[in-house]
Formats: C-alpha cells, structure tokens, sequence
C-alpha cells in the first residue's frame, strides 16, 4: 500500500541504516489528514487529449 510521508522524516526513512524499529514509527508521519482531494475529468488521462479544456481539476 503506498504511503505519502511527511517531508520531515524522508531521510530516516530513505536511510538504510535506519533500524528496522524505527521504521513503524517513522510510517506515523503520514500526511493523510492534511491532503486536499480535486475532482478530475476523464479527460486527464485520455491519450487523445491535444489541447487544454477548462478545467481538467475542480475542488471538491
């Protein structure tokens, strides 16, 4: 499952010295309550899209 860490802890985690111990603790740094969600068109992902239609990504 893929994790988004907060920025503080990119150097522990990345480490490989880390201890394994401290890996769980450093997983506790997610950013989950503080991502946003946007609404996005079908078309962002279309390969035939050419041009830029406003707009691809609304606000929820």
């Amino acid at each position: 499952m893929p994790i988004i860490l907060d920025p503080e802890v990119f150097e522990g985690w990345l480490n490989p010295s880390t201890p394994k111990e401290n890996l769980k603790g450093i997983l506790g740094h997610h950013l989950d309550g503080e991502m946003q969600m946007h609404r996005v068109s079908r078309d962002i992902n279309s390969s035939r899209l050419t041009e830029r239609p406003a707009p691809l990504v609304n606000s929820l």
